[in-house]
């Protein structure tokens, strides 16, 4: 009877596998309010299609590969558990990605463009491997953590180049067990690898009226003293 109900539970959750995702181009969707995880050692190829997350959706050790852009909206939660995620495009988080002990690799599989990063992101393992000299645009003014393994992999002749997405202060955090593995690779000026990031802070400043007001003030306590000097 477990036996029965065990063969049962993986063809239906392979049947709604096929449901989510069609056969070419596979887009995979995770509906807002739905949560889908997938089954133990199972391999997902979406055909550099997108992976969309409005619920949720937990990999277990699962491996999700071919995958286009990954987009977590602000409802949806990814659960990277031991997986592994591969994909070639922009990388999305506005939600919640828990990046478990799984692996996050960027290669140039589906696309040579450039890419780029949306949002703060702590993963596990990160990789990015790049053979055609593209740009990877880090999300300025937030930050990106790498708490295992970050892999900077460029071409022997054109260097991977990492970029800020809008000329402020782009920050790649290491955890304090993380490693580096880096080879020919460009980092803009205001990228930075292994620091803490400290957000700008915008600093104070006066109008029109307090700045008069101070310089009054600034002027009688000169004229005072001025006066005690020439009385003494």
């Amino acid at each position: 009877m477990h036996l029965l109900l065990y063969y049962f539970r993986h063809v239906l959750l392979t049947a709604l596998l096929l449901l989510l995702i069609p056969p070419a181009h596979a887009n995979m969707l995770i509906p807002d309010g739905a949560s889908f995880s997938l089954p133990a050692d199972s391999t997902l190829d979406l055909s550099c299609g997108v992976l969309d997350v409005q619920g949720g959706l937990s990999l277990n050790n699962a491996e999700v590969s071919n995958i286009m852009n990954v987009d977590i909206t602000s409802g949806g939660q990814l659960d990277g558990g031991d997986g592994i995620i591969q994909l070639s495009g922009n990388w999305q988080n506005e939600g919640v990605f828990n990046p478990g002990n799984g692996t996050v690799i960027i290669d140039d599989s589906c696309s040579a463009s450039d890419v780029i990063f949306s949002g703060s992101t702590v993963f596990n393992n990160l990789t990015i491997i790049d053979n055609s000299g593209r740009s990877f645009f880090l999300p300025g003014g937030r930050a990106l953590t790498v708490n295992g393994t970050l892999t900077l992999q460029g071409n022997g002749t054109t260097p991977l180049q990492l970029l800020s997405n809008d000329g402020s202060q782009a920050t790649i955090i290491l955890g304090p067990s993380a490693q580096v593995i880096r080879n020919n690779v460009n980092l803009a000026s205001n990228v930075q690898i292994g620091t803490g990031f400290t957000p700008a802070v915008a600093i104070p400043t006066l109008g029109l009226l307090p700045l008069a007001l101070l310089a009054l003030l600034l002027a009688i306590v000169a004229a005072c003293g001025l006066r005690q000097r020439r009385l003494a």
